[in-house]
């Protein structure tokens, strides 16, 4: 029996050490950068802007020329019967084989259309800019999220470990109140009270367990790794005050908002599409030009072979305007027109629904500020309260009711301060996010 439990204690002892070992440590910084190197997200949009780059050419916009080559081969077979030249009366039979093969090359060219492979180019900036612009948000979202994941994992920790300081606490009146039963100091109710608080302590440590497990598979989600694969955080939940300017933030978003910065760009793709439908209306010049050769030759039965040869070239001009479409390219133009109006009234629209945030983003921030300022001395007071409470306790100045009321009040006054904490990161985080400056303040 004695090996047994020395071989199980072995084993755990060797198990915890092992996973001590193959914990890694995780600075805030470093969870950043894993995340942004693994995000799919990121790496999603990093290939649209690859495309968006390739696809950036003069050559897509039309401007230059097309040149194709072609060979073309030919055999052809003849069985003449009764030919003239077959033979007396008539009555000869002429049969020849032919060979042909006629290379060539074709150039067309769009001189000019109405401006529209200029406008056709610059809407394939802008096309690359929206890319570059949606990466960079992919970029700011996944920020926001390893950040919070990251600060929901430090929240959930210090919770377990308020939990397991009231649990300890719990489990020490519960051994004492056994002791005293017996010495015959303390009835069975007082002993099934503590039992109860007890037990009660360690079904919540249970539970956030679970919830500190979950919110590590949370952040390992973000960071793009395997969810059991253990880290050890190694950042401080705090948070450092500033005093933010409302007109400064607003002007920062308003520069740097990549949201708000993508719409502008949207407007620019509106523009281009209102020129490329205004080219329609001009004159479309192009040029096609080429040179074929052509080379047969005859093999004719019972007579000499021939080969002939000819070749050529051509440079033509074509010029062509609708006079009249039915008002179809009008109608185009007007429709052009009123899709750059949809995007000024979105873009205005954003503007507002964005002031709005921040005013709203703005207030919180204070809020939550000064309601952390209120929890950390409501922290204070309820630790040295749970100290006193504490001596009072064993002194028998109070009872088990008033010092298990106080345990509590201590319980749910740190937990208040924690999540104070937590929602003043989140309002910051956001802050960051929206004014445009979450990537220079954590990369």
């Amino acid at each position: 029996m004695i090996r047994k439990v020395l071989f199980t204690g072995l084993i755990a002892m060797l198990t915890l050490f092992s996973n001590a070992y193959a914990q890694e440590d995780l600075s805030l910084m470093k969870a950043i950068s894993i995340g942004l190197e693994n995000n799919f997200d990121i790496r999603i949009s990093e290939r649209d802007l690859e495309i968006a780059e390739n696809n950036n050419d003069w050559g897509n916009a039309g401007a230059y020329p097309s040149l194709s080559l072609s060979v073309n081969q030919s055999n052809r077979f003849d069985n003449q019967p009764g030919s003239a030249t077959g033979g007396q009366g008539g009555n000869g039979r002429y049969k020849a084989t032919t060979h042909g093969v006629s290379p060539g090359a074709t150039l067309q060219w769009t001189i000019f259309n109405g401006w529209a492979i200029q406008a056709g180019k610059e809407n394939l900036q802008d096309l690359q800019k929206l890319a570059e612009g949606s990466a960079t948000l992919s970029i700011e979202n996944t920020l926001e999220g390893i950040i919070l994941a990251y600060y929901k994992v430090l929240l959930e920790k210090e919770k377990l470990a308020v939990l397991e300081e009231v649990k300890s606490l719990s489990k020490d009146r519960y051994q004492r109140i056994l002791q005293r039963k017996e010495l015959g100091n303390a009835v069975t109710f007082e002993v099934l009270q503590e039992k109860n608080a007890f037990l009660s302590d360690s079904s919540n440590y249970l539970l956030q367990e679970v919830n500190y497990d979950n919110s590590l598979r949370n952040l390992n989600l973000f960071l793009g790794e395997d969810p059991d694969r253990e880290f050890r955080l190694t950042g401080d939940f705090t948070v450092d005050f500033f005093d933010p300017q409302y007109s400064e933030l607003n002007r920062k978003m308003m520069e740097r908002n990549r949201t708000l910065l993508n719409q502008y760009i949207a407007q620019e793709l509106e523009d281009n599409q209102l020129k490329l439908t205004k080219s329609g209306s001009y004159p479309r010049l192009g040029l096609n030009a080429g040179y074929d050769y052509n080379t047969n030759k005859v093999i004719p039965q019972d007579f000499e072979e021939s080969t002939s040869w000819s070749y050529g070239y051509y440079a033509n001009l074509s010029l062509s305007f609708t006079l009249f479409d039915g008002f179809n390219q009008q109608r185009k133009i007007e429709n052009a027109k009123i899709n750059r109006e949809i995007t000024d009234l979105e873009t205005e629209q954003l503007e507002l629904q964005l002031e709005s945030q921040l005013q709203n983003l703005f207030e919180i921030y204070n809020a939550r500020k000064q309601s952390l300022m209120v929890a950390n001395e409501n922290l204070e007071a309820a630790a040295l309260n749970l100290e006193i409470a504490e001596e009072k306790f064993r002194a028998g100045a109070i009872n088990s009711f008033n010092y298990r009321d106080i345990q509590l009040r201590y319980l749910n006054t740190a937990f208040e301060q924690l999540q104070a904490t937590y929602d003043l990161l989140d309002a910051q985080t956001q802050l960051y996010k929206i004014t445009g400056g979450i990537i220079q303040e954590y990369r």
